[in-house]
């Protein structure tokens, strides 16, 4: 397993919706209801490699055996007194490299970039009681509420969203 900080997504595009349109078979709350369209993937991927190139923002991902299983977001506030937070957006690993550690290992990871630029404050937030929720409090986030209604299923019912922290 390796972790690498990718700066150019011009040849990892694809792999990366398959990794998303994956999630979405799999129920996770990553804010898509369905397939990934091209139109939505370019708008993305657009919006993230500005972000990237401002340095805004950081993209990690897992390969095993030159396969891309696994990506995660580091979002740096950009807000003036909120410096020294960050917040972790759309933690995927791909379905049948799940439970196997990876999660773990990629949050970990990210945590210490996150302490290497100064940041002292995680935050994100994921669907109420999905397998994530225990991932995170394992990780020693803390639960800071529940948000009702919060986000839109698939079939038309809603979600409570909790959002978490952690003092790095």
């Amino acid at each position: 397993m390796e972790i690498n900080e990718i700066s150019d997504l011009k040849n990892i595009k694809e792999k990366l919706n398959a990794l998303i349109n994956n999630a979405i078979k799999e129920k996770a709350s990553i804010g898509y209801l369905n397939t990934i369209s091209f139109k939505e993937s370019e708008e993305l991927w657009n919006c993230l490699e500005n972000d990237l190139d401002k340095k805004n923002k950081k993209l990690f991902i897992v390969k095993i055996k030159k396969n891309i299983v696994a990506f995660v977001i580091l979002s740096f506030s950009q807000k003036e007194n909120a410096l020294h937070r960050a917040e972790v957006e759309k933690l995927i690993v791909h379905s049948a490299y799940q439970g196997l550690g990876i999660a773990t290992k990629l949050m970990n990871y990210l945590e210490n970039i996150a302490k290497d630029n100064n940041i002292s404050l995680l935050v994100l937030d994921t669907k109420y009681n999905d397998d994530a929720s225990f991932l995170y409090e394992k990780l020693g986030y803390i639960k800071a509420g529940q948000i009702p209604s919060y986000s839109l299923n698939s079939d038309s019912s809603y979600s409570d969203t909790v959002i978490y922290y952690k003092s790095l």
